[in-house]
C-alpha cells in the first residue's frame, strides 16, 4: 500500500512511500428514519481500523551527520486514517417549499506519521452547521431556490489536516507539526435558478 510519510515535498505535495504489510478493515453504517412527515434523521458512522504491520520507521540526523536511526513497529496506525467518523442530518420541513437542517460531523483523532504519537496528530473535531432552504417555482422558472448555511455554528478551533517533519537532533528527537486551521463561525448565502 502506498501510504503518506507524514511530510509534504517543497510543492506541498504529501510525500509517500510502500509498505509491504497493511491493511484497512471496518464496518460503515448509512441510515434515514422518517420521523413524521415535518421531520427526517439521516445519519453515517464508519469504525475501522487502518494498520501497518512490522513496520520500519527511518529517521535521519538533522544535521546529516550521524547516521540513521531505525525504529520498528509491530502494528501501528496509518497516517491520516481516523478510525471513526460520524455525521448526523436532522432536517425540519414545517412546509413543503422551507427546510430547516442542522448538519454534525465527528472525526476521531488522526495521527501525522506513521508512528501513533499523540504529539504529531490531530485532535478530534465535533463540527456543526445550520442550513435553511427555501423554493418556489415562479417567473416562468423550474425552480428558484435560496439557500443560507451558518457553518461552525459553536466556533470550535480545530484542524481537518496537517502535516510533520524533524528529526535526530543528538540523542533527542526533534519535530515540527503544521496544521491547518478551519475557519470560525461563517456563512454562505446562495441563490440557484433552473430553468
Amino acid at each position: 500500500q502506498l501510504i503518506p510519510t507524514g511530510e509534504i515535498s517543497d510543492t506541498g505535495s504529501p510525500i509517500r512511500q510502500n509498505v509491504n504489510n497493511s491493511y484497512r478493515i471496518g464496518i460503515e453504517f448509512d441510515g434515514s428514519w422518517n420521523i413524521n412527515k415535518q421531520l427526517n434523521w439521516k445519519a453515517t458512522a464508519s469504525f475501522s481500523q487502518n494498520k501497518i504491520k512490522n513496520f520500519e520507521e527511518i529517521v535521519k540526523d538533522i544535521y546529516g551527520v550521524a547516521p540513521d536511526i531505525k525504529i520498528f513497529y509491530a502494528k501501528t496506525d496509518i497516517a491520516l486514517s481516523p478510525g471513526t467518523i460520524l455525521s448526523s442530518n436532522f432536517s425540519y420541513s414545517p412546509i413543503t417549499s422551507l427546510t430547516f437542517s442542522l448538519l454534525s460531523k465527528y472525526v476521531a483523532r488522526q495521527y501525522l506519521d506513521n508512528s501513533s504519537t499523540k504529539e504529531r496528530s490531530i485532535s478530534a473535531y465535533f463540527v456543526n452547521n445550520l442550513l435553511a432552504n427555501y423554493s418556489l417555482t415562479a417567473l416562468g422558472f423550474k425552480n428558484i431556490s435560496a439557500t443560507l448555511q451558518v457553518n461552525n455554528i459553536l466556533n470550535e478551533k480545530y484542524e481537518a489536516n496537517g502535516y510533520t517533519f524533524g528529526g535526530m537532533e543528538g540523542d533527542s528527537r526533534k519535530y515540527y507539526n503544521f496544521y491547518f486551521p478551519q475557519a470560525p463561525t461563517n456563512f454562505l448565502l446562495g441563490l440557484n435558478f433552473k430553468f
